[in-house]
């Protein structure tokens, strides 16, 4: 299934395995390749420097949409603003003040200030 990741076709190749090691193909620069913990459905790909790697309108479109599905999942009602460069900022900042800091399974809300300082609280699981 396309995805954000390239395709075999497009010249993409496999830096981690589905086991989770690192292959390090040649000619493959700057490409993040996570801890064999990492869970992944898929191996992992990138493209090589050379000649045989296309970028395709659909990996475009599956880099743009998971984008925009990172930031409504940080701020569900947006906005989305088209002249910015800075939504994925903006979305993260609102997860974070409205509360949704969880560590260990608990929930840190609060502003961290004198009037709403940091505490636990109680975890809304159905809101995100």
């Amino acid at each position: 299934m396309p995805g954000i990741l390239p395709e075999d076709v497009a010249g993409g190749l496999v830096i981690r395995d589905a086991g989770g090691v690192a292959t390090n193909p040649p000619n493959v620069q700057n490409a993040y390749v996570p801890s064999a913990a990492f869970i992944s459905t898929c191996e992992l790909t990138a493209l090589p420097t050379d000649c045989t790697a296309r970028i395709e309108a659909r990996q475009i479109n599956a880099i743009v949409s998971e984008l925009i599905a990172l930031a409504e999942c940080f701020d569900a009602n947006g906005p989305w603003d088209c002249n910015s460069l800075t939504n994925l900022c903006a979305a993260f900042t609102v997860w974070v003040e409205e509360g949704r800091i969880v560590v260990d399974g608990v929930s840190i809300v609060g502003a961290g200030t004198v009037a709403d300082p940091y505490r636990v609280g109680l975890i809304d699981c159905g809101s995100y």
